[in-house]
């Protein structure tokens, strides 16, 4: 309100101007809502030309937009590259060692139990036991990192398919990529 009167009249508005801006805009208001509240936009042939008129500027506005090129989509999609790069996402299978039930032994045990594994032992003939399924199936990293901890999520991705991980200063000894 205050800038289309400064436009207008070359200067800004005083005090008692910009409350009269403010009243005028206000009525307006309440007569508008007021107006379409009790149906007088219906069967109304200026104001259905008016209407019709506003939204034939907005599609020539529109339509004089011109489409972006290859080379345009590119820099877009390289510059926000990060908002369109899906998850990755991973399975594995977890052998896990008690660091309470071993104590000072859980990481020299944990890292025998993975060399064991890279050699072929088969998972479940290793580790303590546990409540959580020994077997994560394939599940985004967030939602990896989500249940068992950002560091863990990002040393599982590091993992390659087949190989082992050594422990992550959690509980879980190694991994088992699939």
């Amino acid at each position: 309100m205050n800038e289309l009167f400064a436009k207008t009249w070359q200067r800004p508005p005083t005090e008692a101007e910009s409350l009269g801006l403010l009243e005028d805009f206000v009525r307006s208001e309440i007569y508008y809502r007021e107006a379409i509240a009790i149906g007088l936009d219906r069967d109304d042939e200026v104001l259905k030309r008016r209407l019709r008129q506003k939204m034939e500027f907005l599609y020539e506005d529109l339509a004089s937009l011109a489409d972006p090129t290859d080379a345009d989509l590119e820099a877009f999609a390289a510059k926000h590259r990060e908002k369109y790069l899906a998850d990755p996402e991973v399975a594995f299978r977890q052998v896990y060692v008690s660091t309470y039930k071993r104590g000072p032994n859980a990481e020299p045990d944990a890292r025998r139990l993975l060399a064991q594994l890279n050699s072929g032992t088969s998972p479940d003939a290793v580790g303590d036991s546990t409540l959580l399924e020994p077997e994560v199936r394939l599940s985004p990293r967030w939602d990896v990192a989500k249940q068992f901890g950002e560091e863990f999520a990002q040393s599982v991705l590091a993992v390659k398919r087949g190989g082992g991980a050594a422990p992550s200063g959690r509980a879980s000894a190694s991994t088992s990529c699939s």
